[in-house]
């Protein structure tokens, strides 16, 4: 019983706060009109109202008077005679069962009142749905390890005190909450021993092609069995047959990701490419920016929202997980923080903390469960509630000054300032309501 109010709780937030931040724009004509959102959706729209990923026409409808076609995406290319796309597919191919089909019907039932608007809701209602079935798998995850219970009251802490909230509400048009979707099940196969190892390789390697598709940096989660497998005291390349698996594993991974080299192929004559040379962003894995990435007013993935800090500090001490489960975990963290601080633009842009963590949701919710054990069996209950309290009004204060600008959306600024103008939010919230 527990569970369902949870999840329902979950979903009639989400769905109910997104509703009601699009209805806000709803004079515009569109929830977005540029860069990562755009990306995605027209690969949907596209092939729902085309049946083909010629961006031609879609493109138009966010061209801006006087500017080029949206960035990220309206690059024409010679060799193919089409519009590119710096954005993978992966995102847009887990949503196209839900957008494809409310789509259609609503197309068809509303006729010329179907606008650009309408659509895009529906796009998002699906990421959504793809988010609540994510957060559900991280649960499942969580329980191989902690009781139902503790698992749970994780996943509703972690939901209201990290930057998750925030993208279920207000961003629900970015490839986040799909990934936590894709991460999730791959996490749950690979502890899912009632299927057989031979299907466990396939099933995994499919997965983890679909999230290198959403995602790409996020491949780095496939080491998690890995690690954990070679860090395992009673590990044996005699008793595994590692060679077999490797092959399954890696074969499923090349099919599935295979459409996105297709679309590749398509958009752009190659079957690999770095889509994001256009944009003058690459990797300089020689010069990573730990410090900042962590710590900084800019996105700082610790300052911002100290919760991870207690989610990681789980995984480190926690006398529930085992050893090698520990170092999968942790390796599985740094990997993704090496990853995103070694990336040109490592604040991630327009970020509410640092979004570049959030397909890690299930591991950190894991480690919160190791803290909610050990506070519980201590009897620490009341300093338990006080610290998780503070932390999710500090979520909703943080929220509120991003969605208001007095946080930038993006560069460094004074946490000192910002916590003097605190009781100006009502203000400048209703302000910026009023400027939509």
């Amino acid at each position: 019983m527990a569970k369902k109010i949870v999840f329902i709780l979950i979903s009639l937030i989400s769905v109910s706060g997104f509703l009601c931040a699009a209805f806000l724009v709803h004079h515009r004509g569109a929830i977005f009109k540029e860069n990562d959102p755009v990306g995605y959706y027209i690969y949907a729209r596209s092939i729902v109202h085309d049946g083909d990923i010629d961006f031609s026409n879609e493109l138009q409808s966010f061209k801006k008077p006087g500017k080029g076609l949206v960035s990220g995406v309206g690059v024409f290319n010679e060799k193919t005679q089409r519009y590119t796309n710096q954005y993978t597919i992966g995102f847009s191919l887990l949503v196209l069962p839900f957008y494809g089909t409310f789509s259609t019907i609503a197309s068809h039932w509303l006729g010329e009142r179907y606008d650009l608007f309408f659509d895009q809701v529906i796009f998002c209602l699906g990421s959504i749905l793809l988010g609540i079935l994510g957060i559900w798998l991280s649960y499942k995850f969580v329980s191989y390890y902690f009781s139902p219970q503790i698992s749970l009251l994780a996943v509703g802490i972690f939901w209201v005190s990290s930057p998750l909230i925030f993208y279920f509400i207000f961003e629900p048009y970015l490839s986040h909450l799909a990934s936590i979707f894709a991460v999730s099940a791959f996490l749950c196969l690979w502890k899912t021993e009632s299927i057989s190892i031979n299907m466990r390789a396939i099933l995994m390697g499919l997965t983890a092609g679909i999230i290198t598709m959403i995602r790409q940096q996020e491949v780095v989660l496939v080491s998690v069995p890995v690690v954990f497998a070679v860090c395992s005291p009673n590990f044996s390349l005699r008793q595994i047959p590692i060679f077999r698996l490797t092959v399954l594993f890696v074969s499923s991974f090349l099919l599935a990701f295979s459409i996105q080299m297709i679309v590749w192929k398509i958009l752009t004559g190659s079957f690999v490419v770095y889509s994001y040379s256009e944009s003058g962003q690459f990797f300089n894995f020689t010069s990573p920016k730990f410090f900042k990435v962590l710590f900084s007013s800019n996105h700082g993935l610790l300052v911002w929202h100290p919760i991870i800090l207690i989610c990681l500090l789980g995984l480190i001490f926690s006398r529930t997980l085992s050893r090698p489960a520990k170092i999968a975990f942790l390796t599985a963290f740094l990997c993704q923080l090496y990853v995103t601080s070694s990336w040109t633009n490592w604040w991630m842009g327009h970020s509410f903390g640092n979004r570049a963590f959030l397909g890690l949701t299930p591991i950190f919710i894991l480690g919160l469960s190791a803290v909610l054990k050990e506070f519980l069996q201590a009897g620490r209950v009341k300093s338990l509630v006080l610290v998780l309290a503070v932390l999710t009004i500090w979520n909703g204060i943080l929220m509120m000054g991003y969605v208001s600008e007095m946080i930038p959306h993006q560069g460094e600024f004074s946490w000192v300032q910002f916590i003097k103008e605190i009781p100006e939010l009502p203000v400048r919230i209703s302000k910026k309501i009023d400027s939509l």
